[in-house]
């Protein structure tokens, strides 16, 4: 049998070879989708010679069951397989046997091959049907919603019924609805509030003639109801700083708007950029700020950056590295220049800023291999699996997570242990397998590796069983050595979200986090993801933690087995809230841009919803920073009362590097993998796009904010009321950090856990605040703080008038 597409609605099938005579016959044909729903259709036919033919209604709208491969990407030909719509034919005839006969239509052949995989187009040459779910992941909300349309240059208009069911499931949890649908993109939400946790599938089916038809579109997502305490009753806060951040602070709030604060760049562009040849000012160059500081006798900042290379310099003993460090200096902050340091020499002369660079001591990622004490874990670490009974406890100062599985592939053991087949049994060895994570604990040359089976795969999925590329960050939580790892589950690239000119394998990456107490014990959570205040497009490339106060949260302050770790990552005391950022990427401009969020656990963060706005601003079309600004740091560099935030600013869009690398205009311009640029919209003509590559470079720039001005609270009109949570007092002093404009004040009462004020204490007794400052002593009646309410527990009521609160804290005197 062979299928026919006549066009977007109707398919023919033939059938050949029949041992029928000539004249009617009765079809019996069951058509099944690859997400597995079956439909059986019933007619009569005429055979002729043999054969017969016969048209059906039944749009191919199902474009793939994206089943996520058991196998790392690096050994699977396709991480999102799609399937099958597989055809059953039985011919019954008066006089004789029925005889039956089959054909398949493979989803992969409707797709476009030109990028070399089927995955690079998430919509199938006869979709002609959009929906996607507002989340891929609905993480402790009650809503849930889908955006569709029609794909207007294929189909104009098409009416559906929609529905939401378990997978494998008949019955609806939510719909039917109908829908008349065109090219404008409709949007529809649903309670979810009482569903438990796991995958559900909103279906589509197109309606003809009033009435159901064809396979359903199917799309996915996922409902996640933790049962992790949302947080303790009380906030022990101790000392810390509070950021003013709605929910996670306030019980009540009447009358506030709270909001993001988004960063100044000062100066306006990059402090610093690569000029001499020593900087090796190649395309796309590649800038990085490792440091600033004031220098205690000279008063003066200095900047400790690098830039991307090739080659060091032709004397140096150390021979080839990645990079190399230069200094600027600056009175001001604001116009920076470089110093003759007469340390190194560059082509016969010291008149240059090099500073050097240390050769790193291990071997991580797949760099850093040529220092002694790399070459000796090369050759002589020892890898096995553990087992409490003969290693014991885990000792969690030396735990690791080898970045991108370099380390141990490059181990001669693991690569011996390698060329050995596991027996099924299994055996203690461990070979070193790339595209897995394992934790690792370091005993001298001895390797114990802590879990026996992969804690992630390297691969397409959003089961938290998967994850795209590495580990994006890392947070150790001291002193308990508490380890929490965050990764990227990636849904389905559905329609609407689906773009055709990224690197991208299909897939809408969210966030999710993996943690340990123990080293023996693991839980996975999903931590973010994009959902419908968002442009359909975003996706989420990496999270960050942003370190309290300007502390210095290197490796160094943190476990001795971190300085192992390639990722980013930070270790902190414990914090009643944290402040981060996730990267944004928007598949359709190819843009970066961070955007401030908070969590109470590490393991949920939040974020704000229609008053979101990037961290760090990008520029008009063609400036430094137009296409990206991706964080750099986790620390805030402080000085007096300012937080200073290196950033890398990029004025090239990130699916386009490939392009940065090819020097020929007509092998851009001609090329089939580069045609999907004509859809960028800062696309304007091959020329333009060809002269933007010529001049692409990833600069540095430093976005400023004062001291934990990272997100206020202010009234939506005259007056503002606030009410925290239940906090226990941990300090002398209340101290807010606001600014107050002309003819407005903060005043502040506190109230027992009956929420009633505490004598001495209400509203009219509090001395009101205004001006600007991050540090404001709030007082009462006679100068009274809250030394007395030191280990008590009150809530704390704020009044705002022509204010803005950007956080509070209790401190100690002086």
């Amino acid at each position: 049998m062979r299928i026919e597409i006549i066009d977007y609605w109707t398919l023919r099938a033939h059938i050949d070879a029949l041992s029928i005579p000539d004249g009617p016959a009765h079809i019996v044909l069951a058509v099944t989708q690859p997400h597995g729903y079956a439909q059986r259709f019933e007619l009569d036919v005429a055979v002729n010679n043999g054969a017969t033919w016969f048209d059906f209604v039944y749009p191919l709208i199902d474009d793939g069951r994206f089943v996520p491969s058991p196998l790392p990407r690096r050994e699977a030909p396709q991480c999102w397989p799609g399937g099958f719509y597989r055809f059953t034919v039985t011919v019954r005839w008066d006089g004789g046997p029925p005889q039956s006969t089959a054909a398949a239509l493979n989803v992969e052949d409707f797709r476009d091959q030109q990028l070399g995989r089927a995955e690079a187009r998430p919509t199938a040459d006869h979709q002609f049907l959009e929906c996607a779910p507002h989340r891929a992941v609905v993480i402790n909300h009650d809503k849930q919603g889908f955006w569709l349309r029609t794909i207007a240059d294929r189909v104009e208009q098409c009416a559906v019924e929609v529905d939401v069911v378990a997978p494998d499931t008949l019955q609806p949890l939510a719909g039917p609805w109908r829908f008349d649908l065109t090219k404008r993109t409709r949007r529809k939400g649903f309670n979810i509030k009482t569903w438990p946790s796991g995958e559900y599938w909103i279906r589509l089916r197109a309606l003809s003639k009033d009435e159901p038809v064809g396979a359903y579109c199917v799309r996915m997502f996922v409902v996640e109801k933790s049962t992790i305490p949302v947080r303790p009753d009380v906030l022990e806060v101790g000392t810390s700083t509070l950021p003013a951040v709605d929910h996670v602070l306030f019980d009540q709030a009447q009358g506030a708007v709270f909001a993001p604060v988004t960063l100044e760049t000062i100066p306006e562009g990059p402090p610093i950029e690569p000029t001499e040849p020593w900087e090796m000012p190649a395309r796309p160059c590649n800038m990085g700020i490792q440091s600033i500081r004031r220098n205690k006798q000279t008063g003066q900042f200095e900047m400790i950056y690098s830039t991307s290379t090739y080659k060091v310099l032709e004397n140096d003993p150390g021979g080839d590295r990645p990079q190399q460090d230069y200094l600027a200096v600056s009175s001001d902050g604001v116009t920076w220049h470089k110093p003759d340091l007469g340390r190194y020499e560059f082509n016969g002369s010291t008149a240059n800023n090099i500073v050097g660079n240390e050769q790193p001591t291990f071997t991580r990622g797949k760099k850093d291999k040529e220092s002694v004490e790399a070459l000796h874990e090369i050759e002589h670490a020892r890898f096995r699996y553990y087992d409490a009974d003969r290693d014991g406890p885990v000792n969690m100062d030396m735990v690791f997570h080898p970045s991108g599985g370099a380390f141990p592939t490059e181990c001669k053991n693991a690569i011996s242990a390698r060329k050995t087949p596991e027996p099924r049994e299994g055996d203690d060895l461990y070979r070193g397998l790339p595209s897995r994570w394992h934790l690792f604990e370091q005993r001298g040359d001895d390797y114990i590796v802590l879990n026996r089976r992969p804690l992630l795969i390297g691969a397409d999925g959003l089961d938290l069983n998967h994850t795209t590329e590495s580990c994006r960050f890392h947070v150790e939580i001291k002193p308990a050595r508490k380890l929490f790892f965050y990764f990227r589950p990636t849904g389905p690239m559905y329609p609407p979200n689906w773009t055709n000119y990224d690197n991208l394998w299909l897939g809408r990456r969210t966030m999710g986090v993996l943690w340990t107490e123990d080293g023996q014990t693991f839980h996975k959570h999903h931590a973010l993801s994009p959902d419908e205040y968002d442009h359909p497009a975003d996706v989420f490339y990496s999270l960050r933690i942003i370190a309290p106060e300007g502390t210095d949260v290197r490796a160094a302050h943190g476990r001795t087995a971190m300085r192992r770790e390639q990722y980013p990552q930070v270790a902190l005391n414990e914090q009643p809230i944290y402040m981060g950022t996730v990267l944004h990427y928007n598949l359709l401009s190819g843009t970066l841009w961070p955007e401030i969020i908070w969590s109470i656990d590490l393991i949920r963060w939040h974020r704000f919803e229609k008053q979101r706005r990037p961290w760090i601003e990008l520029g008009p079309y063609g400036s430094f920073n137009w296409a990206q600004a991706r964080d750099q740091t986790e620390s805030a560099y402080q000085f007096d009362d300012e937080w200073w935030f290196p950033y890398s600013a990029g004025n090239w869009t990130h699916g386009s590097l490939m392009v940065h690398r090819i020097d020929s205009f007509e092998e851009i311009s001609t090329h089939p993998r580069f045609k999907r640029y004509t859809r960028l919209p800062s696309f304007k003509s091959w020329e333009d796009f060809y002269k933007l590559t010529r001049q692409a470079r990833s600069v540095t720039a430093i976005g400023r904010t004062r001291v934990w001005r990272l997100v206020s609270v202010e009234p939506s009109n005259d007056r503002a009321n606030l009410t925290t949570k239940p906090l226990r007092v941990g300090g002398d002093v209340l101290y807010v950090n606001a600014a107050v404009g002309d003819g407005g004040q903060v005043r502040a009462e506190l109230r027992d856990g009956d929420n009633r004020p505490i004598p001495g204490y209400a509203l009219d007794a509090c001395e009101p605040f205004r001006g600007n400052a991050v540090d404001h002593p709030m007082r009462w009646s006679a100068g009274r703080d809250t030394g007395s309410l030191v280990g008590r527990v009150v809530r704390v009521h704020f009044v705002l008038e022509g204010a803005r609160l950007f956080a509070m804290r209790f401190g100690r005197r002086g």
